[in-house]
């Protein structure tokens, strides 16, 4: 799914004493079946907003009004982005 980067949230700590570390990626994209601009919520595992970034050359702070690709698993997780 391709849409735009409004912005972006780290998140990490503990759950049932496992770290965490995430970002969570607000898009926008166009809605299909009507009018306007359909916002969306992303949890992205660190490992690959960094893959992601790493072979771009960007950073966290140049995302922000960028268009990316969002692959998810079977299950609705991200699994890439491109």
């Amino acid at each position: 799914m391709k849409a735009i980067v409004l912005g972006i949230e780290k998140s990490e700590g503990t759950y049932e004493g496992i770290a965490y570390s995430n970002y969570i990626i607000y898009t926008q994209k166009d809605i299909t079946n009507g009018v306007g601009i359909k916002t969306e919520r992303n949890k992205v595992k660190s490992r690959i907003l960094s893959d992601y970034l790493t072979t771009r050359g960007l950073q966290v702070s140049n995302l922000k009004g960028k268009e990316i690709n969002i692959n998810y698993d079977r299950y609705g997780n991200v699994e890439s982005l491109g």
